[in-house]
């Protein structure tokens, strides 16, 4: 049996609720981020049979990484809704970075705070319009 991604986005919640430490935010946005990335990943290459994203010499000679491919192929979609979760998608993966390699987001934790609660809002959301795609 395949891995629960949305299994991350609980995690992510958990970490995010504590919200009383910065490396707790922080992991929260990463684990949300990877949640969705995985969950669009999935939903592209088994629902929409994106035969792609099972080839890494693909990847190699466009010399665009996995993240950027599939933020890239919701925004270019030409459906609204996945053109949502691309914008989310992106958003989701800049707080990410920011969250992975930033030594300081900003000195108040009630910013990082909120940019955790975004970030998994941004995931819930991606992950119900995925489900939404999935029921048509």
């Amino acid at each position: 049996m395949s891995f629960n991604w949305s299994d991350l986005l609980v995690l992510a919640t958990e970490l995010g609720n504590r919200g009383t430490n910065e490396a707790d935010l922080r992991s929260s946005i990463n684990r949300a981020y990877f949640a969705s990335h995985c969950i669009a990943r999935k939903y592209l290459r088994d629902d929409e049979n994106d035969i792609n994203l099972n080839y890494k010499v693909y990847f190699k000679e466009l010399r665009v990484g996995y993240h950027t491919y599939v933020i890239n192929t919701f925004l270019e979609s030409n459906d609204s809704n996945k053109q949502d979760i691309g914008r989310d998608l992106e958003r989701l993966f800049d707080n990410r970075k920011k969250a992975d390699y930033k030594d300081l987001i900003h000195p108040n934790i009630s910013f990082i705070q909120n940019m955790a609660q975004i970030s998994i809002n941004m995931a819930n959301n991606i992950n119900d319009n995925i489900n939404d795609l999935k029921s048509i």
